[in-house]
């Protein structure tokens, strides 16, 4: 009696590519209790090459340090990941949302 044939594993899925960014200078503002934090991402060959985070207002609690230390980060991350700082929670979350709102206005060139 002949064996049915074994059937083939089922093909796995690619994981899909990161969206491609659009070449291009992007800049968001985000408002919080304190400040007004501007994030700009400048985008060339598809990759994130430059980043700025400027911030203003009176009760303003972001330090030159914090700001290019995020900028830093969104370049070498590609924007995936920007490091939130405990005394300024609020700040680090506006950088984050400004961020991923950066990366769809990219994607959709």
């Amino acid at each position: 009696m002949e064996e049915a044939p074994a059937e083939e594993p089922a093909a796995e899925e690619a994981p899909a590519e990161a969206a491609a960014l659009a070449d291009g200078t992007y800049k968001v503002s985000k408002e919080t209790a304190f400040s007004t934090i501007d994030v700009e991402i400048t985008v060339e060959g598809g990759a994130i090459t430059d980043s700025r985070i400027t911030s203003s207002g009176d009760n303003d609690l972001l330090t030159d340090e914090q700001r290019g230390a995020w900028a830093e980060q969104i370049v070498t991350t590609q924007g995936q990941t920007v490091d939130a700082v405990s005394t300024v929670t609020i700040s680090s979350t506006a950088v984050q949302e400004a961020v991923q709102e950066l990366l769809a206005q990219a994607s959709a060139g």
